[in-house]
């Protein structure tokens, strides 16, 4: 059941109940992001506001404490000049979908789609069948990305009089394109890294084809140890973050009530 707030408006803009859990939030910003984003919305002044209405309730809504506060308190107590640019933080969570035709959806979106049962917990297996979705959902995700990459390159092999020369000038420009977007260049070196190296696999033989894939393991391994440190490094940011935000509206409340009471 919905609980009794001082204020509704961002739970208006994300169009959910006052009860929602974290991951209704969080699903409700990613499909409200979707659909006002600026870049599906060019020119549009009306969804630049409703995409930067959506991103500052879920900053302060995802965040347990300034929830609590928002719920209590109102708005004016929730907000803090710590804010993120609505599409880097867009980005930061869920990536750019630019880069969709040649990554898919990122495991950060994949949990957006459906809710956690609480009684499948008591399911002894709940792990399993948990991870065993994802496998389907990467696998969907791998045939996807394989059949646009398919389609892209057969506008050259599949065409005899195709020139190269052209083939590779709209390459770049849309590698011009997607290296302007938040951490596009990044994602850039990282995808054609990654091509290069399966293609290599794949076409190297046998002796070269083992080199490429024990050098992809090794790569594999060193992200995730590289993520784990720079997820743990960002989780102390943002608590760093969110406690002087909390610090900040404390003063600020009580500078207002020594202000009234004199």
């Amino acid at each position: 059941p919905a609980h009794k707030v001082i204020d509704t408006k961002l739970y208006e803009a994300l169009d959910i109940p006052t009860s929602a859990t974290q991951q209704q939030i969080k699903k409700a910003y990613y499909k409200g992001s979707l659909r006002w984003h600026p870049d599906k919305n060019p020119g549009s002044e009306d969804a630049k506001k409703k995409f930067q209405e959506i991103s500052d309730a879920y900053q302060v809504l995802q965040d347990p404490k300034r929830r609590e506060v928002y719920d209590k308190q109102g708005l004016s107590a929730a907000q803090t000049e710590n804010k993120m640019d609505p599409e880097i933080f867009y980005a930061v969570l869920f990536g750019s979908d630019k880069f969709k035709p040649y990554v898919g959806r990122l495991q950060g979106t994949m949990g957006v789609d459906e809710e956690m049962d609480p009684s499948m917990m008591e399911d002894p297996d709940w792990r399993e069948r948990m991870q065993e979705k994802m496998k389907e959902k990467q696998t969907k995700r791998e045939v996807e990305l394989a059949v646009t990459l398919v389609e892209r390159i057969s506008e050259y092999t599949g065409d005899p009089s195709a020139s190269l020369e052209e083939f590779g000038k709209k390459a770049a420009e849309e590698a011009e394109k997607l290296r302007k977007v938040a951490n596009g260049e990044e994602m850039l070196y990282v995808i054609g890294w990654m091509y290069h190296n399966r293609s290599k696999q794949l076409l190297g033989g046998m002796v070269q084809g083992q080199y490429y894939k024990a050098q992809a393991q090794a790569r594999a391994a060193r992200h995730v140890a590289a993520t784990a440190m720079s997820a743990g490094r960002a989780f102390l940011t943002f608590r760093k973050m969110n406690k002087k935000a909390l610090a900040d509206q404390k003063s600020q409340q009580k500078a207002k009530q020594a202000r009234a009471a004199a």
